[in-house]
């Protein structure tokens, strides 16, 4: 129960975008320009709610994945990330040492885990994960992200190169004082002399990890492309 007590402790935080536009543009009747903004607003703010989920320092914004909530900090200072784990494969030993830390909880009792998400570098996940995870079947054709365990791998570009996000999706709590599009609104008047019409979008929201291992942060920099492994037992 404290972890929910949490939830409805918890400061919201604005989140903002805007974008000028020419109002000839919208005198001429370009009537898609309109909702082109709109979709480009609605864009930004998925890349700054993702920055937060990811890499938010908890000052005016959530706590990321990436961040390590039981290090001696200060009021008033920024949470520190998390010490990575160096890996060079996904193999089922090396894999099911990452997900046994994730099953303890907070309190270091057991827990069970279901489904798992990897969060990684686009660059990364072509460069390192895709090759440590593809394997090609015996008719030539390859399997993509096979893992020992049940896992959904997203790509982030707000995830550091180098570096890979394994947890339970479900333990990140992220509150919200408006839909996930947040509210777009216009104003003529702020740039009238240059008859500009500023867009801006808001969000209102937090977030942080539900406890400390509910998330942990992988260095891949070093990760292998898979491959197989043939033993042989030979008997009398």
């Amino acid at each position: 129960l404290e972890g929910e007590f949490e939830k409805l402790n918890m400061t919201l935080n604005s989140l903002t975008a805007f974008l000028p536009v020419a109002k000839s543009m919208l005198d001429l009747g370009a009537t898609w320009l309109d909702s082109y903004v709109r979709e480009g607003l609605k864009d930004a703010i998925y890349c700054g709610l993702e920055e937060g989920i990811i890499n938010g320092t908890g000052l005016d914004q959530p706590i990321g994945m990436m961040k390590d909530l039981d290090a001696a900090r200060t009021d008033g200072e920024a949470y520190p990330d998390k010490t990575p784990t160096a890996v060079t494969s996904f193999d089922a030993a090396t894999y099911g040492g990452i997900i046994a830390k994730l099953a303890k909880s907070r309190g270091g009792r057991a827990r069970a885990v279901g489904a798992v998400i990897m969060v990684v570098n686009p660059v990364d996940y072509f460069a390192k994960v895709m090759p440590a995870t593809t394997i090609q079947r015996p008719d030539g054709t390859f399997a993509n992200d096979v893992l020992p365990y049940p896992t959904t791998v997203i790509q982030c570009e707000e995830v550091p190169e180098g570096k890979a996000v394994v947890g339970i999706a479900d333990k990140y709590f992220m509150g919200m004082g408006t839909s996930k599009d947040g509210v777009i609104e216009y104003d003529d008047s702020y740039k009238f002399l240059q008859r500009e019409r500023v867009y801006a979008a808001f969000l209102y929201g937090n977030g942080k990890p539900m406890d400390n291992n509910a998330f942990e942060v992988l260095d891949i920099s070093g990760l292998q492309p898979a491959t197989y492994t043939v033993t042989t037992k030979t008997g009398k």
